[in-house]
Parts: C-alpha cells; sequence; structure tokens
C-alpha cells in the first residue's frame, strides 16, 4: 500500500516537473545533497491524508456494500392499495424499486419492494410500520422432497417396466393406473416445468425429451422472444441467473424422469413419456430460495408450461407472510396463464 502511494507521488512530480522554471530543475548542490531531503507535498482534492487511507476499504469493497440489496412484498388488504402502498415505499430513504408488477404481471394485492440492507426480517419489520401493512421478508427457504436420485432409478429399464408397479396398479392399490390413460394420450405435445435442481441434459433420455423455445436463436446472445431473458434454449438457471440449468445432485433429473422419461428400452418409463420437461433450476442444493422459485413460477406460466411441478417443502406456519406471498404468486400465475401447478 505504502509502495503504491510512494510511485503515484513520483508519476506526479515526473508530470509537473516540466512545468517548473528551469533553475527549480538544476540538481542540487552537494551541501543540498548532504543535507535533509526536502518534503514533497502535494494538494489532490480527494486524495486522503497517509494516515487516514490505512483505514480506508478499498473501492470495490465499498461499491459491493452500497449495492447490497434485499426483495421484500407488501401485502396488500383494507389498509390501503397497491398503487398507494408502492409509491408510499418509493417515498422512503433506502427503497431502490417499488411495484404491484411483479415480472410482467399485474397484481392488486402484492407490491414487491427493493431495498438498501442486508437483514430480510429487520427491513421487512421497520417496512411495516412505516407503511402500515404486513410486509413479507421474502426469506423462506424450501427443501426438496424425497432423496430422489437418477442414479438409482436407472437400476430399472424399460423391458422390465412391470416392475414399475405403480404406473400399473390403481389408486386403491397405492399406483395411479396409467395404462388406461395411455391409450388415450401419453402426453404428447404437453410440457412439464420442473422447477428443482435441474437437468442432467448430457444423458441421452434427457436431451429428447428437453423442452426447446423455439423463439429463441442459439448463440447470439440476444432475448430474441423478448421474455427477458437472454439465450433460453432449454430453461433457466435461477441460481446462478445464466441459460444452463444443469444438474448438480440428480434431484431434479429424477424427477424429469419419473414424469416424462421416454419409452426406448433403456431407463424407466415416465407417466407421460412423449411429453417434454422445461428444466427451472430454483436449488443448487437440497435447499432452495424462496425467490428462485417464484421467478421460475412466473417464467414457467410466461413461457407456455402446461404444468410446474414442484417437489419442494419446508417448515413453516400457513401464517407467515412468506405463505401468502407464495400462494397470491401461485395463483395470479394459474388465472393469468392456465397452468397447473402441482
Amino acid at each position: 500500500m505504502r509502495i503504491r502511494r510512494n510511485l503515484i507521488v513520483l508519476i506526479i512530480v515526473a508530470m509537473t516537473l516540466p512545468l517548473l522554471p528551469v533553475a527549480a530543475q538544476e540538481s542540487p548542490s552537494e551541501e543540498d545533497a548532504l543535507g535533509e531531503a526536502p518534503v514533497i507535498t502535494t494538494n489532490i482534492p480527494g486524495m486522503p491524508d497517509e494516515d487516514l487511507a490505512e483505514d480506508l476499504p478499498d473501492d470495490s469493497e465499498k461499491v459491493t456494500e452500497e449495492a447490497e440489496t434485499v426483495t421484500l412484498y407488501a401485502l396488500i388488504d383494507d389498509a390501503g392499495t397497491a398503487s398507494t402502498v408502492s409509491d408510499a415505499a418509493l417515498a422512503l430513504e433506502g427503497v431502490v424499486a417499488a411495484s404491484s408488477t411483479i415480472g410482467g404481471l399485474e397484481f392488486t394485492d402484492l407490491v414487491e419492494i427493493e431495498v438498501m440492507g442486508t437483514d430480510n426480517d429487520l427491513v421487512a419489520a421497520e417496512l411495516s410500520r412505516e407503511l402500515g401493512v404486513t410486509v413479507a421478508p421474502g426469506n423462506t427457504t424450501m427443501e426438496l422432497a424425497g432423496d430422489l436420485d437418477f442414479d438409482d432409478l436407472e437400476l430399472m429399464t424399460d423391458p422390465r417396466q412391470k416392475n414399475q408397479w405403480a404406473l400399473k396398479n390403481p389408486e386403491t392399490e397405492g399406483g395411479i393406473g396409467v395404462y388406461g390413460a395411455w391409450s388415450r394420450t401419453r402426453g404428447k405435445g404437453a410440457v412439464v416445468a420442473v422447477a428443482d435442481s435441474g437437468l442432467a441434459r448430457g444423458h441421452p433420455d434427457m436431451e429428447k425429451i428437453t423442452w426447446r423455445n423455439s423463439d429463441e436463436t442459439p448463440g447470439n446472445n440476444r432475448d430474441d422472444d423478448g421474455n427477458g431473458f437472454v439465450d433460453d434454449m432449454y430453461g433457466w438457471d435461477f441460481v446462478q441467473n445464466d441459460n444452463r440449468p444443469q444438474e448438480t445432485i440428480g434431484h431434479g433429473t429424477a424427477v424429469a424422469s419419473l414424469i416424462a422419461a421416454p419409452q426406448n428400452g433403456k431407463g424407466i418409463s415416465g407417466v407421460a413419456p412423449a411429453a417434454k420437461i422445461m428444466p427451472l433450476r430454483v436449488c443448487p442444493d437440497r435447499s432452495c430460495s424462496m425467490q428462485a422459485v417464484l421467478d421460475a413460477t412466473i417464467y414457467a406460466g410466461q413461457n407456455g408450461a402446461d404444468v410446474l411441478n414442484l417437489s419442494l417443502g419446508g417448515e413453516y406456519p400457513n401464517n407467515h407472510p412468506d405463505v401468502a406471498v407464495i400462494r397470491n404468486v401461485m395463483r395470479r400465475v394459474q388465472e393469468e396463464h392456465g397452468i397447473t401447478i402441482v
């Protein structure tokens, strides 16, 4: 740090030297050279004193701190309207954005608020007092249901489909009796969005059943269909925020296989073997953020999924405000797009 500051001073001196009178540029006398070295001072606006500079954070740390925000949700009741609550929130210090339009959908009972801070619960409590409405912290964590792993499912193959007793047995015997449904349809033309841990697209079965966004041109780094996602050819990763929802722990691929694994003599047979899977990665491991699940729900509806599968659970009371937010978003997406959420 000290070396860098000395170097800056030397550079400044070198730049200003040509501007000095010739006499001032002459070499010092022997007597001057042997004496105490002169102190060079610079007066640069905005540069802190040397001692103070040691205590200041790096610019990168300041930018990160200033840019950190949390996303909360105001639940609208008889205390006001979405418009009045949104306007009131925007008037508060620290609020970056507030809108009742979430993911392109207009809500009458919900306002999404982005505000400076790091503690969702603390900020939500403060906003609730300021706005006079319940503000949900939006930080509920969900958990993947069941210990599914795609590798376990590969023990069975289509020729042994009879071992998948749940496909054949009726509900009265603990199954789903899908054989009768197969005489009418096997899911051709249906798109099932799976919000989970991703999809192992490198597997032959998965390649064949993966949904493809026909409105996107691959690899051109553009949002061709204007849905807000660049090059989302095969779904979206809401954890990394990119277009590669690649499997990480096997759960999402296992769920996708149970739904739509093709009948091709390899692996298992899915319930709807002719359907397509829209992979939406919301879980980096067994835990999944509420925000990622909400974003994936809106994406599934907007991009034509017929069904959204959420193999998720969690322990939180029904009166928790985050539960109300989740229900509101899912209901609104169902109303707008006619999607079935299971």
